[in-house]
């Protein structure tokens, strides 16, 4: 599928442009004026209603989250159950105030990407919690879409569940059934069916962003073929886990020029098509934040956001070390141990979102509670035979 904005004048693209002559900045006039109209067209189709993945109607209120996190202790990082349920929630003001939040990338980028109805982009989310999950952008496996699954559907499940207060002293049983009766309605109202904005937003929230400025990196440009690799290494905020990732794609030379300047400032996202309840890979693109005004103080009080072209790579590959001891020789050893993996081949695309791959917070205590007696019951003769 042809991205819209794949034709955009280069000056509109990265910062740096200056010298654009006059002649240039005239077609930018018009091809802006373009883009105008169809962003216009692209709002239109916005405003219809999202394609569904499961129903609200086919899923049960979460009542086990407390059970959760109070009772079990998961001793697996990747439990596809985040801690920040609620942060699903882009409408709501973001906690931090900067105009360098996530929410402020991601309405920037997706003004800009002027995508289909059936596209979703990916940029991760500088501000996640690290302590919500150690999951990085690695398209090798399908760990990544797992969790980004589960994530959507246990947040729909908790905007269904009713948030009740126990009977008060003084509270009348009839008060308390009534209130009861209005949580409960409150809940199933306030609940929204698992669509394709939602699994954008949880594959976003899920991971942390790709900064080009964070990664070990490296480029080559051919200007003959028109052809750029570029080799990144990025880590987790915690220093175990790495993806390192070798994409070719072909890119004019003006524009292989910009980027190579730039490449300190950029980060990186995806762009995928969804179908049948799957994900294609479309392709990357590059992208970074410019203030456009500061304040007295040098402060940023608006922010342009600018963006290259969506490339279709010729070559994709990439490979991960995960949980490793951070700043260890492990993770260079477990590294140069690990192949490639074909991203443009990965088990990844066969993945189906929805109830056929969800693992529930129910099954989850359940696996874990069992493991944990087990555990109890070998370490009991360990004990005894130490006491003795």
């Amino acid at each position: 599928m042809t991205m819209k904005l794949k034709y955009l004048p280069l000056c509109i693209l990265l910062v740096g442009l200056a010298a654009c002559s006059s002649k240039d900045k005239h077609e930018n006039k018009q091809a802006v004026e373009s883009q105008t109209q169809e962003n216009t067209v692209s709002l239109d189709a916005i405003n219809e209603k999202s394609a569904i993945i499961v129903s609200k109607d086919k899923l049960s209120a979460d009542q086990s989250w407390q059970q959760a996190e109070s009772k079990v202790l998961f001793p697996d990082p990747k439990i596809f159950y985040p801690k920040q349920r609620e942060s699903l929630d882009f409408s709501e003001t973001p906690n931090v105030v900067s105009d360098f939040s996530f929410i402020k990338d991601y309405e920037r980028v997706k003004s800009l990407l002027n995508l289909n109805r059936d596209q979703i982009f990916v940029i991760g989310d500088k501000d996640r919690d690290t302590e919500e999950n150690n999951v990085l952008l690695d398209l090798s496996t399908d760990e990544y879409f797992k969790y980004a699954n589960n994530l959507a559907i246990n947040y729909v499940r908790y905007l269904k569940s009713p948030n009740i207060q126990p009977k008060q002293e003084f509270e009348k049983t009839q008060d308390y059934d009534n209130r009861v009766k209005q949580a409960q309605r409150d809940a199933e109202n306030n609940a929204i069916d698992y669509d394709v904005e939602l699994l954008q937003k949880a594959l976003n929230r899920s991971v942390e962003d790709i900064s080009l400025a964070l990664s070990n990196r490296a480029y080559h440009y051919d200007p003959d073929t028109e052809q750029l690799s570029l080799d990144l290494e990025q880590e987790d905020k915690n220093g175990s886990s790495v993806v390192v990732s070798k994409i070719l794609f072909k890119v004019q030379p003006e524009l292989a020029k910009l980027i190579i300047e730039n490449l300190t400032l950029l980060k990186m996202g995806y762009v995928f098509n969804f179908n049948d309840n799957k994900l294609n890979f479309e392709g990357v693109f590059f992208y970074f934040n410019q203030i456009s005004k500061a304040n007295r103080s040098g402060d940023p009080v608006e922010m342009r956001a600018n963006i290259t072209p969506v490339f279709k790579p010729l070559e994709f590959k990439q490979k991960s070390v995960m949980h490793a001891l951070p700043a260890s020789p492990e993770i260079t050893e477990k590294l140069e141990a690990t192949p490639f993996k074909d991203v443009l081949k990965s088990p990844l695309w066969s993945f189906k979102f929805g109830l056929e791959n969800y693992l529930s917070p129910e099954d989850l205590i359940k696996k874990y509670q069992k493991q944990q007696e087990q555990e109890q019951v070998v370490s009991e003769p360990e004990q005894e035979s130490s006491a003795l």
